[in-house]
């Protein structure tokens, strides 16, 4: 429920001010296949809880992705506030 959490209005977006949310993959074939899977995961789950509208990570704020593979496979964690137009 975004109402629970403060906004802030950052250039043309408003943004969550200081909750992040996170998305994840592991076993995924490249680093760019775990790229996308990340940044799926982190747009499904922030656009189940408060809605489409903030489900873009295109336009979310404080950004980070952080991925590892072994050779074979990989994975990737993204965190980003949610921002919306």
């Amino acid at each position: 429920m975004v109402s629970l959490h403060d906004l802030r209005r950052e250039g043309h977006l408003v943004c969550m001010a200081d909750h992040f949310h996170n998305g994840s993959s592991s076993g995924e074939p490249s680093r760019k296949a775990a790229e996308i899977a990340a940044l799926r995961s982190w747009s499904s789950f922030t656009a189940w809880e408060y809605g489409n509208h903030w489900g873009n990570p295109a336009m979310a704020a404080s950004k980070t992705m952080r991925c590892s593979g072994d050779g074979r496979t990989w994975s990737c964690d993204f965190d980003a506030r949610a921002c919306r137009r």
